[in-house]
């Protein structure tokens, strides 16, 4: 009778360790991996987006159910394609009581607008400017990301010259004050050809007898 008791005891222990072991060890929920993209000026000044990321939610140590959470991500300034962005505990939740996985935003951004593009934290633009304000030098507004910014053109600038906007670049992520540069290449904008507008056809019917005449001759 004693040995059944402790028997029971035993089994009974061995039970408690091996569940106790079981949630010691519990596994995490699984990662998940989410794809935001993202506009030019949104990597470059930071954004905030909105996402909808399925996951599995517990109820209980034991129990999850699928659910679509709405999530805000804060992308911060500065960020280049590619950059990933990592929200722990916003992945599936375990199974068994152990802690949820981390969610991954992978960012994708376009490394050129209109008039800009983007190498890393530097930016290059092209400058079209007429030969006489290439021969005289002049004032010039261009864009930049942080805005409309007057420059002076020397003179006796030539196409393929550069300018160098020490500062005017993008902004390092996690620094307030280092930036990288702008530069800007100049080029040869080709002035428009003037044309003759066309005559309204009551105009040409009356102006064209004295043409096959010969109307103007000299002139």
């Amino acid at each position: 009778m004693i040995w059944i008791v402790l028997f029971s005891v035993l089994s009974i222990y061995l039970l408690y360790s091996t569940l106790k072991t079981e949630r010691q060890v519990a596994k995490p929920g699984k990662d998940l991996h989410f794809d935001l993209s993202i506009g030019f000026y949104d990597a470059i000044l930071g954004c905030e987006a909105e996402v909808k990321i399925p996951r599995l939610e517990a109820i209980s140590d034991d129990t999850t159910i699928p659910v679509v959470r709405l999530l805000k991500i804060m992308v911060p300034p500065g960020v280049e394609c590619g950059t990933q962005l990592k929200l722990p505990g916003e992945g599936d939740a375990s199974r068994n009581g152990g802690k949820a996985g981390d969610l991954f935003i992978h960012v994708t951004a376009p490394l050129q607008d209109k008039h800009l593009s983007r190498k890393g934290l530097n930016i290059e633009s092209k400058v079209g400017i007429s030969q006489e304000q290439a021969a005289t030098g002049c004032n010039l507004a261009v864009q930049t990301i942080w805005g409309e910014l007057t420059i002076v053109v020397p003179p006796r600038t030539i196409p393929g010259d550069t300018l160098l906007l020490k500062g005017c670049g993008v902004a390092k992520p996690g620094s307030l004050t280092k930036k990288g540069d702008h530069r800007i290449y100049f080029f040869y904008q080709e002035t428009e050809l003037s044309t003759v507008p066309m005559l309204p056809p009551v105009l040409e019917e009356a102006i064209f007898p004295y043409l096959e005449e010969g109307w103007g001759e000299g002139i």
